[in-house]
């Protein structure tokens, strides 16, 4: 269900001669004083322009609740909602690559009451892996900000006979075809084909609907390896649920200090990050895009961003909408030219 983070209190005024506001004029003010006394300080504010924004704006989110960009989103939005002064509706929509979520968006208005958080997932994976898109990831998104770059961690259950990466490699190649890595996103998914290639052995990919369902499936013992997300694996691994075989990065993360890169476990090549930004659908006014940037560049400079960041080892993603604009495309070029080298072909 979307959830709602709503606005930092404003006064209340109701005229006499209009009654039927009574409702849902305190029903506002009630919402606007149960989120102040739960909110930390607020951040300065410029004033708000006629037209934007408007009674609320809605977040809609192409995974699932408790993914990372869930997660990421959800706490941003309590910084927008103060620096906007509306609430924001998070709407999770996780399922068809993205077609759902895409689908919501589209139909959404174009006045920058209407965003969408995604990640290279949809912007990247999906362009080198689906034959089929749902939707063109530069036409059909106007950008707005980046958010963050994030890093995955090759994970698998605590009694899972391989120890290492290197006996992960030779029981996969005992066993061809037949060890199965699960994947919520294209992403995720791609980190493990890459892995697949470098690696030199064959998997199958199991894929779910969100990362959390994977996880799930993986502590299950369902699957038998996931490159996850951080900020979804990370309390996993803390807890003792799953065990951490390597990240892929190209250097140990503050989060997970004592686990080793990929690169050091015994696979050179491989160095896999992902991103986040936010977009609006086509036509939304350059004015709204403005007034959105600042403040989701406001959100994430906070203290509480900070310290999401510092728990994932993530690393923040402060672009302009014309350079995250020039950044995706020259992320998807990449990419395709390295899927290119390695057969990794669009089914």
């Amino acid at each position: 269900m979307p959830g709602v983070v709503p606005a930092l209190p404003e006064e209340t005024k109701l005229k006499n001669h209009d009654k039927a506001a009574a409702p849902v004029a305190k029903r506002r003010a009630l919402c606007s004083f149960l989120f102040a006394m739960g909110a930390g300080g607020a951040m300065p504010a410029k004033a708000q322009s006629p037209g934007f924004p408007a009674k609320y704006i809605t977040a809609i989110i192409p995974f699932g609740p408790g993914s990372a960009a869930d997660q990421h989103m959800r706490l941003l939005a309590e910084g927008m909602s103060q620096v906007l002064k509306v609430p924001i509706i998070i709407d999770p929509r996780p399922g068809g690559n993205g077609a759902l979520a895409y689908n919501a968006f589209r139909n959404g208005p174009a006045d920058g009451s209407c965003i969408m958080l995604t990640t290279s997932t949809t912007q990247v994976a999906n362009p080198i892996l689906l034959a089929q898109l749902p939707f063109d990831p530069i036409r059909d998104l106007k950008p707005v900000a980046g958010v963050s770059k994030l890093y995955q961690v090759m994970v698998v259950k605590p009694d899972f006979p391989a120890k290492s990466v290197s006996e992960f490699i030779a029981l996969a190649k005992e066993k061809p075809g037949k060890l199965t890595f699960g994947s919520g996103t294209s992403v995720s998914r791609l980190g493990g084909e890459l892995f697949g290639v470098l690696a030199g052995v064959k998997m199958l990919n199991v894929p779910y609907k969100s990362t959390p369902n994977a996880m799930t499936e993986l502590v299950g013992g369902f699957v038998d390896v996931m490159f996850c997300d951080l900020p979804v694996a990370t309390p996993m691994i803390r807890s003792g649920q799953v065990r951490a075989l390597a990240v892929g990065s190209a250097r140990r993360l503050s989060a997970l200090p004592e686990v080793p890169t990929l690169q050091e476990a015994g696979v050179p090549d491989y160095e896999f990050s992902a991103w986040s930004a936010l977009y609006v659908p086509p036509g939304t006014p350059d004015e709204a895009v403005a007034r959105l940037h600042d403040a989701i560049t406001q959100a994430n400079r906070t203290k509480a961003a900070d310290r999401f960041r510092d728990a994932a080892s993530l690393d923040r993603f402060d672009v302009s909408p014309a350079e995250l604009a020039r950044f995706q495309k020259d992320d998807l070029a990449r990419w395709k030219r390295i899927a290119a080298k390695l057969g990794i072909t669009p089914a």
